[in-house]
């Protein structure tokens, strides 16, 4: 009895040595991997709030989530008397964890839009609930659940041609575990059955988020969980780079058609003005361009890989705050 004790006893630390070497190998390598993610039944995925740490795809920068599970400084619920709210949606092109805060193309915007008259006078105060890999059906729940409840004056929907429309298709979605719109009639009917599949319930299990949690102060178990992680880069599907080569694909790009005019008109029901622009140009920027101009939605079309953050902000802000027949409708 006393040498199985004393054996679990060396083995035991003979594992916490490994572990302990494991993780000052991995911190000494400069990995890191956070946990930036967790399930929700709403939105399929969200931001950890107060989770922080160093990102290093692309570029290395120190990234914080704020408390409300935003990539952004903190922001009162409640709306001061003096500022102007521009909520801003999109997907990991507005989450931009590969630049500084300061350096986002959102940021310089709020800067270059103060003192413009789209604001009235008041103090501009930008709002980012961009997610990375979010197509149009999840910003559509996030301005109805979250973005409208700080009473934006105006939405700022980022689109990404090069993938938007299939992740906003049920049927090419790679990723199954997020809400999606299907149109009936001409009306678009909200599937969100996801949050009942077995997946999603083991994903969002106590013990995932203990796993989670552990992997906040763990490189060595930020750095094992991603070594059984399938990757997908996402990359330009070649059937979004010039028209729809069948149905299902032309049924894509009207869902998200259908899911902007449906964010331009909640948006308008509660008080706020409604704006996008596209960060490709091409067949994808055209065609929203098209949709922008029959129903006389504020767009800008831009290369944001080509023109850079500054450049984007440059773009928005002179056509935000542009003459008097560019400037957004009110109605």
């Amino acid at each position: 009895m006393k040498k199985a004790v004393l054996l679990c006893a060396v083995l035991g630390m003979a594992l916490l040595g490994l572990l302990l070497t494991l993780e000052l190998a991995v911190r000494a390598s400069g990995y890191s991997a956070n946990f930036w993610y967790r399930p929700d039944a709403q939105l399929g995925s969200k931001l950890r709030p107060g989770t922080q740490g160093w990102y290093i795809k692309e570029n290395r920068v120190f990234v914080r989530i704020n408390a409300a599970g935003l990539r952004d400084r903190d922001h009162a619920l409640a709306k001061p008397d003096d500022v102007f709210r521009i909520a801003v949606l999109g997907d990991e092109h507005a989450e931009a964890m590969q630049v500084d805060l300061p350096d986002t193309w959102w940021w310089q915007l709020g800067e270059r839009l103060d003192g413009c008259s789209l604001a009235g006078g008041k103090r501009v105060e930008m709002l980012n609930f961009g997610v990375s890999s979010y197509g149009t059906a999840q910003e559509l729940v996030m301005l109805e659940t979250t973005a409208m409840r700080y009473q934006p004056d105006l939405v700022l929907l980022q689109f990404t041609p090069d993938n938007d429309p299939q992740n906003n298709s049920f049927a090419l979605a790679r990723d199954k575990e997020r809400p999606f719109y299907r149109l009936e009639g001409g009306r678009l009917r909200i599937d969100d059955s996801f949050n009942a599949s077995p997946k999603f319930a083991r994903h969002a299990a106590p013990s995932h988020e203990m796993l989670r949690r552990i992997g906040d102060r763990s490189r060595a178990v930020q750095w094992l969980s991603m070594l059984p992680e399938k990757k997908h880069r996402p990359g330009v599907q070649k059937a979004l780079l010039g028209p729809p080569p069948n149905e299902l694909w032309e049924e894509a790009w009207q869902i998200s058609e259908a899911l902007i005019l449906r964010m331009d008109e909640y948006s308008r029901r509660n008080g706020a003005k409604f704006a996008v622009f596209s960060t490709g140009t091409g067949y994808g920027g055209e065609r929203i361009g098209a949709l922008a101009a029959k129903h006389r939605l504020t767009y800008v079309a831009l290369d944001l890989k080509a023109d850079g953050q500054r450049r984007a902000a440059e773009l928005i802000a002179a056509s935000l705050c542009g003459s008097r027949d560019r400037r957004l409708r009110i109605e």
